[in-house]
């Protein structure tokens, strides 16, 4: 039972529904949420909460975060998201797990959607694409066995000859676009890097 007060007036309200103007109150609990002061938690330990408005708006945190519903596409520090994540600022990503993704046998177009550091399978394989990569998305590829990247005769983009890695050896490359990506680095772990390794 909570107590309302509406207008100076207490009333007591077990059951059935009240219309008021404003409501002052301790913590107040409906239906499983918990209201108290700027906090709102789920007093039913396997609940969640779901803010939403389910028709055509959008959802405003501050000026912090803003959901723009129509585009399904959220904004940090800006209202006017121009893809599926903005941040305006600086920010870190340790991508969408403690450890790496390994890409399945035989796959010649892994995609790399899932996050950003991959372990290519221990068959030969020659990766000729990425997909599901979006600009300015940066991979770190770790070679589980003899992995070819064709960089002569697809949108790998990485000089004028095929690069062949062994296990062990990690490239990175950068998306400028879905089908387009270029070769930031390799290391060759059978040369000497001491001295840079160029």
């Amino acid at each position: 039972m909570a107590t309302w007060t509406k207008e100076g007036t207490d009333s007591t309200v077990s059951s059935g529904s009240i219309t008021v103007g404003s409501i002052s109150t301790g913590a107040l609990d409906v239906d499983n949420i918990n209201i108290d002061g700027n906090t709102i938690t789920v007093t039913d330990t396997n609940g969640s909460i779901t803010i939403s408005p389910d028709g055509t708006g959008d959802f405003r945190v501050l000026d912090v975060l803003y959901v723009d519903k129509s585009a399904a596409s959220v904004g940090i520090g800006t209202a006017a998201p121009d893809a599926k994540l903005e941040v305006v600022g600086s920010f870190a990503a340790n991508g969408p797990s403690s450890t790496f993704v390994t890409m399945s046998s035989g796959d010649t177009s892994p995609d790399v959607s899932t996050g950003n550091i991959f372990k290519s399978h221990s068959d030969g394989v020659t990766i000729d694409q990425f997909d599901g990569g979006v600009c300015g998305q940066i991979i770190t590829i770790i070679s589980g066995g003899a992995t070819v990247y064709d960089v002569t005769s697809s949108e790998l983009k990485g000089g004028t000859t095929n690069i062949t890695t062994a296990a062990g050896d990690v490239t990175m490359w950068v998306c400028e676009s879905a089908t387009v990506w270029h070769l930031l680095s390799w290391m060759d772990l059978s040369i000497d890097l001491s001295s840079g390794g160029f």
